[in-house]
């Protein structure tokens, strides 16, 4: 096994003689999105390539409980797709006179280190279970346990 150090020399070396494989990033993707659109019935904005970054964004309001929610899929790699790591976030905002307050939560879901459906479902799985459920009380305890 190498060192990262190593593997992201190695990358660098990599990516200075190929260019970025866009198809295979775009498939990576792709499993990302399918693996969303299975639990998430609804509504949701969706945004790809942000900043010529492979990452595609998931963002959606529950109407009833008005707390705003994303899901990110970042594929790793330089030239070819190594990996994914997903985020979410659920916030809430509250205007209080003049301004307006962001309450907010992050789950940091995981990594994996290859490309396989199954395992980008279960990362996937997991952020929508965890930031679809999230209540306005979770939002604000977790903002209570960083100050």
């Amino acid at each position: 096994m190498l060192s990262e150090r190593t593997q992201q020399n190695h990358w660098r070396e990599e990516s200075q003689h190929e260019e970025r494989n866009y198809e295979a990033f775009s498939k990576a993707l792709d499993l990302i999105r399918s693996s969303f659109f299975s639990l998430h019935m609804g509504y949701a904005n969706e945004e790809r390539w942000r900043w010529d970054a492979p990452v595609v964004n998931f963002n959606w309001e529950n109407g009833s409980d008005l707390i705003s929610r994303n899901i990110n899929g970042f594929v790793l790699g330089e030239v070819n797709p190594s990996g994914v790591q997903v985020e979410a976030n659920a916030w809430y905002d509250v205007q209080e006179g003049e301004q307006l307050f962001r309450y907010w939560r992050y789950f940091p879901i995981g990594r994996i280190d290859s490309i396989d459906p199954d395992k980008i479902g279960e990362l996937v799985t997991q952020a929508y279970n965890e930031v679809s459920t999230c209540s306005k009380k979770e939002i604000e305890n977790s903002i209570e346990l960083q100050n």
